[in-house]
């Protein structure tokens, strides 16, 4: 697929997590919210199945009304089937209409019941027919620059889709992690790190130090730019398999690998144990929702000193290992 093509659908698929997100637990607002949401990602679906094609008396680039883009979209032969939803969507674009133009508030209910669903299979038909792609398919990894990351989150999407919530579980906190070390090295500057392990080896029991500590927990998620609540709702999980708390570190002994098991091994044991606390395909969800809006942040407010450290330390990396693979090979 062309890539400036996949970028749009990536990003009409990340808009309509948005609206997910919103009628997970919504409020009063939430919902008229999420429909004007998913009134746009329709309309953007549909428009980026009319790119290329000649459509009589409608000029895309002059914002079009919404029924001129229906009924054009509804006439491309790829997706005759879009007529039969036709009336279904002028209803869901009326009510949007509604919300954005005089404050009226859709019903809650038709919002997550019928318009939600509405939406879904009107992306899938556009995804599948007009570009041979599933919408299932279409991953958010793509908004990830760093490589490894990037399959770590298309992993944990692999494993859920599998079933496999421990599993998919163990990837997302390590990607996670591994996330935070990155997201470490863009914000070195306070100094506080240089204090902190002198006051966690300090074993003098009294209130002021324990209230540092915990303020210098309460610190690093602000540091890290992080969502407090969406931060808890990760260490629900991940303390469990062995993160202890947000200034945890990975271990520089053991591989990705071998990390992954452990934290795997102690969640399916926790899942035979106390299935209530296991791993749940929400907390999934969640959990890679809140990794990825930390990976994208993180990439993108990165130091140009830090991206040149970074580099370097790689280019180190390499030449360190290529010096040691000449070492092992025998001399004629």
């Amino acid at each position: 697929m062309n890539k400036a093509v996949l970028d749009r659908l990536v990003r009409i698929k990340g808009t309509l997590r948005c609206a997910e997100t919103l009628l997970e637990n919504p409020a009063p607002l939430d919902c008229a919210v999420a429909l004007l949401l998913m009134d746009s990602v329709v309309e953007s679906a549909m428009k980026l199945s009319l790119d290329g094609e000649s459509l009589e008396g409608v000029d895309l680039r002059r914002d079009p009304k919404f029924n001129d883009i229906l009924e054009k979209a509804c006439s491309m032969k790829e997706l005759d089937e879009l007529r039969q939803s036709e009336l279904q969507l002028s209803y869901m674009h009326t009510a949007r209409n509604g919300f954005q133009h005089q404050g009226i508030v859709p019903d809650s209910n038709i919002v997550k019941g019928e318009y939600l669903g509405l939406t879904y299979d009107v992306l899938q038909l556009i995804s599948k027919k007009r570009f041979g792609v599933d919408w299932g398919d279409i991953s958010l990894a793509s908004m990830i620059r760093d490589e490894e990351i990037r399959k770590l989150y298309l992993e944990s999407e692999k494993l859920v889709s599998n079933g496999d919530f421990a599993g998919a579980a163990a990837t997302i906190i390590y990607a996670f992690e591994l996330t935070k070390n990155v997201a470490r090295l863009t914000i070195q500057g306070s100094g506080i790190q240089w204090y902190r392990w002198a006051a966690y080896k300090d074993n003098t029991e009294n209130y002021l130090r324990n209230y540092i500590l915990a303020l210098d927990k309460e610190i690093e998620t602000f540091k890290l730019g992080l969502d407090y609540i969406e931060l808890r709702n990760y260490l629900d999980v991940a303390e469990i398999a062995g993160v202890e708390g947000i200034l945890y570190s990975l271990p520089d002994d053991k591989s990705a690998v071998d990390v992954i098991a452990d934290f795997k091994a102690k969640l399916a044991q926790l899942s035979e144990t106390s299935p209530p606390s296991a791993p749940s395909p929400l907390w999934c969800r969640q959990a890679q929702d809140t990794l990825l809006n930390f990976v994208v942040r993180t990439e993108s407010v990165q130091r140009a000193f830090t991206k040149q450290v970074r580099e370097y330390y790689e280019a180190l990396a390499a030449r360190m290992e290529r010096e040691e693979r000449e070492k092992r090979i025998p001399r004629e």
